[in-house]
């Protein structure tokens, strides 16, 4: 299909699920991931619908961050041999209070 959208992946992805035609899907991904935005939108589609039929992915490239959080909704992840494939990266940030409430010392830590 060759879509890069998340939300033109998920209507792909839905129709999928609904089309008695499909019986299973491949999922070729090629990112680096980035932005969380709409990560969850699409990976969830991909989970339900590998509840009623197979779903594996599959890169050649690269397959990292929110990528691979998609990529492992899936019943297999392959990769050729040359590829190379991340971690589902979190990024916190945590606000650190080391002095009492009456003194400025906040400092925040990623």
């Amino acid at each position: 299909m060759g879509a890069t959208d998340s939300e033109e992946m998920g209507a792909a992805i839905r129709e999928a699920d609904d089309r008695t035609d499909v019986k299973a899907v491949m999922l070729n991904i090629e990112s680096l991931g980035r932005t969380v935005a709409g990560t969850p939108e699409l990976a969830n589609p991909v989970a339900s619908l590998n509840k009623h039929k197979p779903v594996c992915a599959f890169s050649s490239g690269l397959l990292a961050s929110v990528a691979y959080w998609i990529a492992s909704q899936a019943r297999a992840v392959s990769a050729s041999s040359s590829a190379q494939v991340g971690s589902i990266g979190v990024v916190q940030a945590v606000v650190d209070h080391p002095a009492p409430p009456d003194k400025e010392c906040i400092t925040s830590k990623f």
